[in-house]
């Protein structure tokens, strides 16, 4: 059972009970707390070759397509190859066709794209 000390308060001019095993508020505890770790052995992970973006994955999808692919298409063989997978996007493909757009508009002819239907894309042959 704590202790309790009955003190007057310089303040109200009452007295009060402060716990005689706690410490006033004005008073600072030095003791740091301490921690507990644990070692653990850290191995190196494989060594693996970067993933390749989005845009570069289609890029190697095209190039191995005889027809033009939807950007759903693109993102579906690129699963199936193992080239590229969406790790937590809800929309890769409406991403990945805005990443094709926005080199077709960047980059113009040198584009690695070109728009040769709605929603359709293929390989520039001049590229």
């Amino acid at each position: 059972m704590p202790h309790v000390e009955v003190i007057e308060c310089p303040i109200l001019g009452e007295h009060i009970g402060r716990r005689t095993d706690e410490k006033p508020n004005n008073e600072r505890d030095d003791t740091m707390a301490t921690q507990q770790t644990t070692s653990k052995k850290v191995t190196p992970e494989k060594a693996t070759a970067p993933r390749p973006s989005v845009i570069n994955a289609a890029a190697k999808v095209l190039s191995g397509s005889k027809e033009p692919l939807t950007a759903k298409q693109m993102i579906e063989q690129m699963a199936a190859e193992k080239l590229w997978n969406s790790l937590s996007g809800k929309t890769p493909d409406a991403t990945l066709y805005a990443e094709i757009l926005q080199e077709i508009q960047s980059k113009g002819n040198d584009s690695r794209f070109v728009k040769v239907d709605r929603d359709h894309f293929g390989t520039n042959q001049s590229h």
